[in-house]
């Protein structure tokens, strides 16, 4: 089957939901896979820790540099995450700044999984 890729750039806590009948208006009844990250660290020690969760359960993964790579399997849909690279925002908070780091992620997936980040949807 084809496959294709997806970069996203992604903040702590950011949910993408994965799946082939991925419903958009039950995504948390729908999807097969759903990734999120827990953590992200930048600056001389950076790093991603990455939720993978399916049905069966949740698992998590360190990926520290570019071209890390993890693959999630749930039923017969197999997905990979890269890790692209790690960036940091400032954001201004009232009176101060606040830095935010965010994941830059390469996702491949068949071209039959559909992909949902907050309102966008998009059909690999």
């Amino acid at each position: 089957m084809k496959r294709t890729h997806l970069r996203l750039t992604r903040n702590v806590g950011q949910l993408t939901y994965l799946g082939r009948a991925l419903d958009t208006k039950r995504k948390e009844e729908t999807f097969e896979i759903r990734l999120w990250a827990r953590k992200i660290s930048a600056g001389e020690s950076q790093g991603l820790i990455l939720n993978t969760q399916t049905k069966s359960g949740v698992s998590e993964e360190l990926l520290v540099q570019f071209g890390d790579e993890i693959t999630a399997t749930a039923n017969d849909l197999s997905i990979g995450v890269m890790l692209m690279g790690i960036e940091s925002w400032v954001v201004p908070e009232s009176k101060e700044y606040q830095v935010v780091p965010s994941a830059l992620i390469r996702i491949e997936a068949p071209q039959d999984c559909k992909i949902l980040r907050g309102n966008a949807r998009r059909k690999f």
